[in-house]
């Protein structure tokens, strides 16, 4: 007669699988395995740590992680993916066989090249370094993680910012030259809501841009235009979803 689990034996298998599911390899921190023969055994999963890096909403400095094991690298839309291919074949302890397509924002590849377990944070940004030194990329930045959600952020070249009731993007005009950014569009739907771009997106930090327009006094809230992946459930009937720049 064949064996039946207990109820209670089910429900915590069942919940371990989901766990496993729902908890992504990038959200668990780097730890070590039983030793085997050869020694200890990694588990190839990203480590993060406080940079210092963070950026303001609302009056609320928000901390964030950053990643020890991937950088976020944009390329133009139009690329082939051969020559994407051979960049982070190019890199220094970038896992080529494990770079993968992230999203189509701003009109460019947003590509995730993870490093090789052993990569120390120091040898992450000798990559960003010569990430950032090939003609074909447009940016590069470390992968960023919310310390309380667990959330994966990737920057861009992008900062989106509210202006404060009766100001005017003009009004921007000194803190926008001092932070190295452009107007590149007003955000579908708002008046007050505005895209800007890094000038020099492969040499300038998005986060202290993000930072001097907040200081300026002049916004609301000043931000990153973070991509985070998200899991497709259904397609939305919305007309106007791809105006919904946040989604």
């Amino acid at each position: 007669m064949p064996s039946v689990a207990a109820p209670g034996r089910c429900l915590a298998i069942l919940l371990a699988l989901a766990t496993a599911v729902a908890t992504p390899a990038w959200a668990q921190p780097l730890r070590r395995a039983a030793p085997t023969r050869g020694g200890a055994k990694l588990v190839a999963v990203p480590e993060f740590a406080e940079a210092g890096d963070f950026y303001w909403h609302d009056g609320r400095r928000i901390g964030l992680h950053r990643s020890n094991r991937e950088l976020a690298v944009g390329f133009p839309a139009d690329l082939p993916q051969a020559r994407i291919e051979t960049a982070a074949r190019a890199l220094p302890r970038v896992d080529p066989r494990r770079a993968r397509r992230a999203a189509l924002t701003g009109g460019k590849e947003l590509w995730v090249f993870p490093l090789d377990l052993g990569a120390s944070a120091s040898e992450l940004e000798t990559a960003l370094a010569a990430a950032r030194g090939r003609v074909e990329v447009e940016y590069a930045h470390p992968v960023l993680y919310h310390p309380e959600t667990r959330s994966r952020l990737m920057l861009t070249d992008d900062v989106v910012v509210k202006l404060k009731p009766g100001r005017v993007l003009s009004d921007l005009a000194s803190a926008m030259r001092s932070a190295g950014v452009v107007e590149r569009r007003r955000i579908p739907g708002t008046t007050d809501e505005f895209i800007l771009r890094l000038e020099q997106p492969r040499s300038a930090n998005v986060l202290a841009a993000a930072q001097r327009l907040h200081e300026s006094g002049l916004v609301v809230w000043a931000q990153p235009d973070f991509v985070q992946p998200y899991r497709r459930a259904a397609v939305p009937n919305d007309p106007r979803f791809p105006n919904q720049w946040h989604l």
